[in-house]
């Protein structure tokens, strides 16, 4: 937790924040005169972000909270100050939308997001990046997370290129739409409130055989050959 008090400075409040951090012996605080919050601005990357807070910067609580936030992250996770702001703005706006229709983004099945995926643990994907979207089921969008990080495209396992590489990372080549080569991460497959979604980058057509391979290769990673089978014969037993 967070305790916050207040005392005299001259004319200027003084804010005194103590942020417990989880880690034995550390605890991050800081001083905070109103008048010097005032002067604080924005980073850039926040300001052109699509679909951030729209708040008036004037807002005293906002700038106080947003400058603190900072602050934490600066100490905890330095180099993840610019995304972690930008989520923190994210999640303050859209946090009670159903949906990304609220913010007139239509998702579809086979579409390449760039979504805020949030606070993330280690190993997970976090923060901003792009995703593919393999389903939509009510509100929510099955996405697998993806990057261009040339590190982890040349681990990913390829059949004829790699065939002793990652499993989980999966090479999908240049899609129309984006900049570079991309790999997706099958292992953070996961469901999330489309209202995450900040805009639609590119596609891969759902019924392509790229896109039926995608799916292929997470059934596998799910689950064994065997157990495959025994599914897809109950869900045709289902659909009779």
């Amino acid at each position: 937790g967070s305790q916050t008090r207040a005392c005299r400075a001259g004319m200027d409040a003084v804010f005194v924040l103590c942020v417990r951090t989880g880690i034995p012996g550390r605890k991050f605080s800081a001083c905070i005169c109103l008048s010097k919050i005032k002067e604080l601005s924005l980073s850039k990357a926040i300001k052109r972000q699509k679909g951030i807070f729209s708040m008036s910067e004037n807002n005293e609580n906002m700038q106080n909270y947003m400058y603190y936030r900072s602050r934490v992250y600066q100490d905890l996770m330095p180099g993840h100050v610019e995304m972690a702001m930008i989520s923190e703005r994210n999640h303050l706006q859209r946090c009670q939308l159903s949906s990304s229709e609220n913010l007139g983004i239509q998702v579809k099945q086979g579409d390449i997001c760039y979504t805020d995926f949030g606070q993330g643990y280690l190993y997970e994907c976090a923060f901003q990046h792009f995703g593919l979207v393999l389903s939509i089921y009510g509100s929510k969008a099955l996405l697998v997370p993806m990057t261009s990080n040339t590190l982890q495209y040349r681990n990913a396992y390829d059949p004829n290129d790699n065939p002793s590489g990652r499993k989980h990372l999966m090479r999908i080549g240049l899609i129309p739409g984006m900049r570079k080569h991309s790999v997706l991460f099958l292992n953070d497959l996961k469901y999330v409130n489309t209202a995450r979604v900040i805009d639609i980058m590119g596609r891969i057509d759902p019924g392509s055989d790229l896109f039926i391979e995608i799916q292929t290769r997470i059934l596998r990673l799910i689950m064994s050959d065997g157990r495959i089978t025994t599914c897809l014969k109950r869900i045709r037993e289902n659909d009779m």
